[in-house]
């Protein structure tokens, strides 16, 4: 029997300011374009972490955390983090390979809907 391998994702979504909530950056219009991204590429969306008001200088962020300690907790089972763009996911280029890795050892790629 030859049964589809079912890629699990994640996605992680956030703004900075109040500007950013109201504008294209939108939560609701990242998420959106998190959802279509997973739909079209086979996956399926096992939760949705939003930082709300969260520079991303820092990889400090509660739901940023809370992502990365999902995934290690479901080591393999999680295969994709879906974010907009990178800049969703950090600003800092040492915490973004930081998480990365840590992302990759726990079985799990970064994917942005835009690069």
């Amino acid at each position: 029997m030859n049964e589809k391998q079912i890629d699990n994702a994640v996605i992680y979504i956030r703004v900075s300011t109040v500007d950013q909530a109201e504008d294209a950056l939108n939560l609701a219009n990242q998420e959106e374009r998190c959802q279509n991204y997973c739909q079209r590429n086979g996956m399926t969306v096992a939760k949705v972490f939003i930082d709300p008001g969260q520079s991303a200088r820092s990889s400090k962020r509660p739901e940023f955390q809370k992502m990365l300690s999902y995934c290690r907790v479901r080591r393999n089972d999680v295969q994709y983090v879906v974010v907009q763009d990178l800049s969703r996911f950090a600003r800092n280029h040492l915490d973004e390979a930081e998480a990365i890795h840590d992302l990759e050892d726990s079985g799990a790629l970064l994917r942005s809907t835009y690069e």
